[in-house]
């Protein structure tokens, strides 16, 4: 038997043991699932609105003051030029040194900014948008316990259908609302 084929039977039997699981398990109990729709959520919420506006604030301030250093090496690299005539060979490496070292100062900050791990920009979207992803996950794990849900599945990962009377994105909505106007 080919590799391929041996990995398509073990995708088979794999699915067919879930499938008599599940059938075990409802033949004994009803399972009770639902699923959110993320995005959808945190389109409504208004908290999450908010950080998000925040954030694309502090990240135009940042960009602002990015762009104004670069202006401002941009001249620097002009202006040295023009000058470079009038100039010795050792005030021209001088400048040359000063500059190379403005333009390493200008990469770095860029990477502090966007770096995907330990950037400003990260570490403000996670300061922001943290707190409020923690209570979004309460007050679900709270909907899930209290309305005995076996499941509750993030529709925007791996489900390929879902019926929409299954949708707690509403509930969880409304949930959210009570405890943003308790606080």
């Amino acid at each position: 038997m080919s590799h391929n084929m041996k990995k398509i039977t073990y995708c088979v039997l794999a699915i067919s043991c879930t499938f008599i699981t599940m059938g075990a398990l409802n033949a004994g109990a009803e399972l009770k699932i639902g699923y959110i729709r993320p995005q959808y959520i945190f389109d409504k919420y208004e908290p999450y609105k908010t950080a998000m506006k925040e954030l694309g604030e502090y990240e135009k301030e940042e960009v602002d003051k990015l762009q104004k250093q670069g202006e401002e090496l941009q001249k620097e690299f002009q202006d040295a030029e023009k000058r470079a005539l009038l100039m010795s060979e050792e005030m021209i490496q001088k400048k040359r040194e000063e500059l190379q070292k403005s333009r390493e100062d200008l990469d770095k900050y860029y990477d502090e900014l966007y770096n995907q791990r330990t950037g400003k920009l990260v570490k403000e979207q996670e300061k922001l948008l943290q707190p409020i992803i923690n209570r979004i996950n309460e007050i679900l794990m709270k909907i899930g316990k209290e309305e005995n849900y076996d499941y509750i599945f993030d529709a925007e990962g791996p489900i390929l259908y879902a019926d929409e009377k299954y949708d707690l994105s509403d509930y969880l909505l409304e949930e959210l609302a009570k405890d943003v106007s308790s606080q």
